[in-house]
């Protein structure tokens, strides 16, 4: 073509608006194409075909083709639908089976880019169960039936939320390019459950984030215990920041914060910190104020040493190795 230009791919909702999720509700995926090279004829709707497999599909060595379908005479605008069989098994039907958590990988193989090679362009989106989009005010369960949760806005937790083993929580972005942030106030608690082999697990949605993607788990005033086990937490500006006047309330017991900004914040509170695995953040920890109780911990591979500051924490039996700073920064009266 005298012209040509690279196309675009999106995965989109049924009125074809770019959308970075499905939900196991839903019964199709929709796609869409811009190339305005691939308008063969102008005078008639052409075609064109792309792939797309989900990581189910993609575990058994399946692809599925789709067809996509100029919008009108010369647009360069393709679309089209695939329906999916959410926990059916893989197969080569036309038909895209897709496990919660999937991420969906649509390819558009482009004959023309700008240079006029051929180019591979792809996107993602992911597939979630449960969409969490508000406060929550009342005695709250997330079970592995609802997993993966996915935030898509910051919510403050007013009453018990409890999080069963296995579940996945996943944080995207703000439209604004604005963090989410989940805030534990004054009246609530959050229990994740996790245990050996199958944690919670609390994440960036995207495919390939970088370190503080999404925001915080905040403890702020609060009075009721709350207990993190076995959970993964990573891609976070900080993992987990206790504000000021919540006693001894949080506990964080054999968990992996990984790949934060800052893996834990503290100030003014004595929380226990115990057993956790605290690798590849910036920031291991920071302690300002309190009595915290750190002990059994690995601090390994950060940029940044450990804060202790103004505190009468206990800080025993903690592994402190490979970071490429001071280990630990002690200041105080």
């Amino acid at each position: 073509p005298p012209n040509p230009v690279t196309g675009t791919v999106k995965l989109t909702d049924s009125s074809y608006s770019e959308t970075e999720y499905y939900t196991t509700a839903g019964s199709a995926i929709y796609m869409e194409v811009t190339d305005p090279d691939r308008n063969a004829d102008s005078s008639a709707a052409d075609s064109i075909s792309v792939s797309i497999t989900s990581d189910t599909e993609a575990a058994g060595n399946v692809t599925e083709n789709s067809t996509l379908t100029e919008t009108g005479a010369n647009t360069g605008i393709f679309r089209g639908s695939i329906d999916i069989d959410v926990d059916g098994a893989a197969s080569s039907n036309s038909v895209l089976s897709v496990t919660p958590a999937d991420y969906i990988t649509l390819t558009y193989n482009d004959p023309y880019n700008d240079w006029g090679n051929a180019v591979s362009v792809e996107t993602k989106a992911i597939i979630v169960g449960t969409v969490v989009s508000g406060d929550i005010s009342s005695v709250t369960n997330w079970n592995v039936s609802g997993s993966p949760y996915l935030i898509t806005q910051s919510i403050s937790i007013g009453n018990i939320l409890n999080i069963d083993a296995g579940v996945h929580v996943l944080l995207k972005k703000l439209d604004d390019g604005n963090r989410v942030y989940l805030y534990v106030s004054y009246n609530g608690a959050l229990n994740a459950s996790g245990v050996s082999g199958n944690p919670v697990v609390f994440k960036s949605s995207a495919t390939d984030p970088e370190k503080a993607y999404w925001g915080h788990i905040r403890f702020e005033q609060v009075y009721k215990d709350s207990t993190l086990t076995y959970c993964e937490i990573s891609h976070a500006e900080t993992a987990i920041t206790i504000g000021w006047n919540s006693g001894d309330s949080v506990t964080i017991d054999n968990c992996t914060i990984t790949q934060n900004n800052r893996g834990i914040y503290s100030e003014g509170s004595s929380p226990t910190i115990s057993s956790n695995t605290i690798k590849d953040n910036n920031s291991p920890i920071y302690i300002s104020g309190g009595a915290p109780v750190i002990s059994g911990n690995s601090f390994t591979e950060s940029t940044q040493p450990i804060y202790l500051q103004q505190t009468t924490a206990s800080f025993t039996n903690n592994t402190v190795e490979n970071n490429s700073n001071t280990g630990i920064n002690v200041n105080g009266n």
